[in-house]
């Protein structure tokens, strides 16, 4: 378990980007097709070591994304922080701001951003490992954190990620925790009025130590479902990895999970879910992080590879589809987007640890059929990633990267693709209808001109598919919408105003 516990200080992936070599070659880096960054630009975050991944999302409504990072008790000290760069006019970030997030503070996995207490503000939920507990710090104005508050999880639970989405449809902001310690899952719903009630536990198995937990509908019956990516081994040992999946019940919780195995000694640690095949269903991109020492024994997957299962009808999954990324490091966790501009989502994952593929980041072209091509290797010289977040950070369409290093600075690189981008909905586009933040990922608030009045307005959010898949009733000058359980893609919102209908692109990562 110890041996075990370090190399999963190695988290989420990064790029601090083919280094001094591709910037004296050509000052670009080359991706995929069609796809290109330009050169990294650093941003100091301070004498913090072992970040333990990021978010992106807008904490102060401007329109432009943040930075939000999670430091596990820097320095060797007994607290963990959370800290802030507020994003500025053409995609830069202004300097970082500190929180102090818990006395424990020993954070495996990065932060979630959600409006937990439905105040049209992005809130910072994290996953206290050391003090089992989930901590939320709730957004100010201006982009600010209050002080963080703890909700107990169970003694020895040993929360590893934490998730959130409506569980019970009542419209209120819920919380699940994978306890790695005591092979189990905890609920956290929403309070009226604030506040969570007592953590109700689901089982994931004997041994099977839960890491990654993803909310998402996956069979199609209007409900939240639990998808946890179990790993299912310990060093020296090749148990069966795995993924969990347990289905919504009607008017809240979760059935018993249904398990999908990843191979022998795989251990899946990141699970997160999008529709790769483009037939309306989500499916399961999960990282396989493989930590068995030496060279895999036949049947083990090796080191740094990702796994695909996709979504049937009825809500099962196909078998694992497995596509390795080399030898050296190993797959923490992955990112979703369209960083080509094709249409199809790919998959970024951060590759940790010694060997040649060490210290990298990979992305994997998504294909026709929810296959994924081989991968694009993006060094990234001595820094070792921390986490890696996609979103659009210069307003242009297209999906940036941000990466958080261990050598005191985040990366970020600017998608310079040949594409022609989608069309930008948020609240640099013009006018009537504005949208922020644009990509979301948990939900997005809508302004609204003053001219509207103050009574309900019933708008709706349209997939890809022509589908209506939210009624949210929109008030006032500004309405929080719930996107959580929804699949990456582009989204359409339409609201009737005036006698005519206006819309606004809405980008999911």
């Amino acid at each position: 378990m110890q041996h075990f516990m370090q190399h999963r200080y190695f988290s989420i992936g990064q790029w601090a980007f083919r280094g001094a070599l591709m910037l004296a070659l050509s000052g670009r880096v080359q991706g995929a097709a069609g796809q290109s960054f330009g050169p990294p630009t650093t941003y100091p975050i301070g004498s913090v070591l072992n970040v333990q991944g990021l978010a992106l999302g807008d904490l102060n409504g401007d329109g432009r994304l943040d930075i939000v990072l999670a430091y596990p008790r820097p320095g060797g000290g007994t607290t963990g922080y959370v800290g802030v760069l507020l994003g500025q006019a053409g995609g830069g970030f202004g300097p970082g701001a500190t929180y102090l997030a818990g006395p424990a503070g020993y954070f495996i996995t990065g932060p979630v951003l959600a409006d937990v207490d439905r105040d049209g503000r992005l809130d910072v939920a994290l996953a206290d490992y050391g003090g089992n507990a989930v901590l939320v710090l709730p957004g100010l104005p201006g982009g600010l954190l209050g002080p963080a508050r703890a909700w107990p999880m169970g003694s020895g639970t040993s929360p590893y990620t934490v998730a959130a989405g409506d569980v019970n449809g009542d419209g209120r902001v819920d919380l699940v925790a994978a306890h790695y310690t005591n092979e189990g899952l905890g609920v956290l719903l929403g309070q009226a009025g604030g506040g969570y009630a007592p953590v109700a536990a689901y089982a994931t198995g004997i041994n099977s130590h839960p890491c990654g937990a993803s909310l998402g509908d996956v069979n199609g019956d209007g409900r939240v479902d639990l998808v946890c990516a179990t790993s299912h081994a310990s060093i020296g040992q090749s148990r069966e990895g795995a993924i969990d999946v347990l289905l919504g019940l009607p008017g809240g919780g979760f059935g018993p999970p249904t398990t999908y195995p990843t191979g022998r000694g795989s251990s899946p640690i990141h699970a997160v879910l999008g529709d790769l095949n483009g037939d309306g269903r989500l499916d399961v991109v999960t990282s396989l992080y493989s930590p068995l020492p030496g060279p895999p024994p036949l049947g083990v997957v090796d080191a740094g590879a990702v796994g695909v299962l996709l979504g049937q009808a009825g809500g099962g999954f196909a078998p694992v589809q497995t596509y390795h990324a080399g030898t050296g490091g190993w797959s923490r966790t992955l990112a979703l987007a369209d960083v080509d501009g094709d249409g199809r989502l790919d998959v970024a994952t951060a590759h940790a640890g010694t060997g040649g593929g060490a210290n990298t980041v990979k992305i994997m072209r998504g294909l026709a059929g929810g296959t994924l091509a081989p991968p694009v290797v993006f060094p990234l010289g001595t820094s070792v990633p921390q986490g890696v977040a996609a979103g659009d950070v210069d307003g242009d369409g297209r999906v940036d990267l941000v990466v958080a290093n261990s050598l005191f600075d985040v990366t970020v690189l600017r998608n310079t693709g040949t594409f022609a981008p989608l069309a930008v909905g948020g609240a640099r586009a013009a006018a009537v209808l504005s949208v922020a933040p644009n990509p979301a990922s948990n939900g997005f608030a809508v302004r609204l001109p003053a001219d509207l009045g103050s009574g309900p307005v019933r708008a709706e959010l349209v997939n890809a598919l022509g589908q209506v898949v939210r009624r949210p009733e929109v008030d006032g000058t500004r309405r929080w919408v719930d996107v959580s359980g929804l699949p990456p893609g582009v989204y359409t919102l339409r609201l009737p105003m005036g006698g005519a209908t206006r819309t606004a692109r809405v980008i999911l990562q």
